[in-house]
């Protein structure tokens, strides 16, 4: 398959898995509760492994091997192209299922309703520890799955996570007589009903938070250009060993990981019993994230000045130079800060501020973050390499970085982050609930 059909394909994929979030949230509200959901996109996620895993070991499933690089590779037939978009199709349906589910059920564990004070610290702390977890398996993946895939081939590369999918999915239905399972609500039983209204109203006053999450993950999601950075700048440790350039990514989810740790661990304990704030509001550390997107921004379009300063001034267009790739981790540092810090606060707001009933669907609100931040991502590429190439002129995307103008790009950013900030104080300023206190009604 050529590289930008591919490229496509993966592209369509990750919007679908991220759009089917919805239907796996309303099916989940409204029908057949959260563990029935899971168990099905468990169930869907092996399948779709297992076929994702037979396309490297079956010949069948696969065209005849070749040299990459040779110009006579033949192409997938109809039925092994169908079999992996099938394959495809299912992972979709799987991590829709279970992405915008999963939080909230075990949010369903932890919320006893006895103490409402103590089940927002608990669940807050949750919140944060769930999606550092998730950090975690980001960085597994980015080192240990890549380097099985690396030195033992895509067989093996892919055979490790089904097992492991199998197992995850075993462990979970184990434990089933264990779990508290809500029972969904079908809401046509309330549609008309002064409950019903609030309900929306509800939805409604959180839509302008959300919207300003759509930003925050744009400016998160620029590695494939500082994968283009990496490769032009020195990446050695010694004289021997240097770091691949997509493993530079994983310094975000680090930094994702300690922050977290430090804010639950260091931060929470003095500001309980040292002063009067107490636990910070999910809006105040959404607006911190955002703050800290800026600053990442603004340190990228810095870093991004300077190399291509030095590129162009030592006429090294398409080397190596010799400044260090180091460089890029302030950063990358910054980024995961500020998602740390805000990610989880805008889980919680959204759980908190929606009726229990839509518990999913506010879930899947922030998995829609990331498919919309894709979408405005993709549309800003293209506004800016077409006017900034009009009229013959070398576009700030251009495909040799030091020719582009991506500092500028990154600019660009910090611009919208900036703006963004200040959309999000007026929302806060307007739908007073910022705090992100259940305003919801036990339904």
């Amino acid at each position: 398959m050529e590289t930008a059909a591919g490229t496509s394909l993966l592209f369509l994929w990750s919007s679908l898995s991220s759009f089917l979030s919805i239907v796996g949230a309303y099916a989940s509200d409204s029908h057949f509760g959260r563990f029935r959901v899971i168990v099905c996109g468990s169930i869907c996620s092996f399948l779709g492994l297992v076929m994702l895993w037979a396309t490297t070991v079956v010949p069948q499933a696969k065209p005849a091997p070749c040299d990459q690089y040779s110009d006579s590779c033949k192409s997938p037939t109809g039925a092994q192209l169908a079999f992996l978009v099938s394959s495809l199709v299912l992972l979709s349906i799987g991590d829709g299922c279970t992405r915008p589910c999963t939080t909230p059920f075990g949010a369903d564990q932890l919320a006893k309703g006895e103490d409402p004070s103590n089940d927002e610290n608990v669940l807050q702390s949750f919140f944060n520890w769930f999606y550092a977890s998730g950090g975690i398996s980001t960085v597994l993946s980015l080192t240990v799955i890549v380097y099985i895939q690396d030195h033992f081939g895509w067989n093996v590369g892919f055979g490790v996570p089904t097992i492991l999918m199998f197992l995850a999915a075993i462990l979970f239905l184990l434990g089933s007589p264990l779990y508290v399972k809500v029972k969904p609500i079908n809401n046509s039983d309330f549609i008309g009903t002064v409950d019903r209204v609030k309900a929306l109203k509800s939805m409604f006053g959180v839509v302008p938070i959300w919207a300003s999450g759509i930003i925050i993950f744009l400016n998160l999601s620029q590695a494939p250009i500082l994968v283009l950075q990496a490769k032009t700048m020195d990446r050695h440790i010694t004289s021997n060993v240097q770091i691949p350039p997509g493993s530079f990514t994983a310094v975000t989810f680090l930094s994702l990981m300690i922050s977290i740790s430090l804010y639950e661990c260091i931060i929470i304990p003095f500001l309980v019993n040292h002063t009067k704030i107490g636990r910070l509001s999910p809006t105040t550390r959404m607006g911190i994230g955002l703050v800290f997107t800026c600053l990442a921004m603004a340190a990228a379009a810095l870093v991004e000045n300077a190399r291509r300063k030095t590129a162009t001034e030592g006429g090294a267009s398409n080397t190596v130079l010799t400044m260090s790739a180091m460089w890029l981790v302030p950063q990358l540092v910054l980024s995961g800060i500020a998602d740390g810090i805000s990610a989880a606060a805008r889980i919680e707001y959204y759980y908190s501020c929606l009726p229990k009933s839509m518990s999913s669907i506010a879930m899947a609100l922030f998995t829609l973050e990331t498919a919309f931040s894709g979408l405005l991502g993709s549309l800003i590429v293209n506004v800016v390499n077409s006017v900034t190439s009009n009229g013959g002129k070398v576009s700030w995307l251009a495909s040799d970085i030091n020719e582009g103008r991506y500092d500028y790009y990154y600019a660009l950013h910090g611009g919208l982050g900036l703006f963004n900030f200040v959309i999000f104080l007026v929302s806060c300023l307007v739908f007073r609930n910022s705090k992100g206190k259940r305003t919801y009604y036990e339904l």
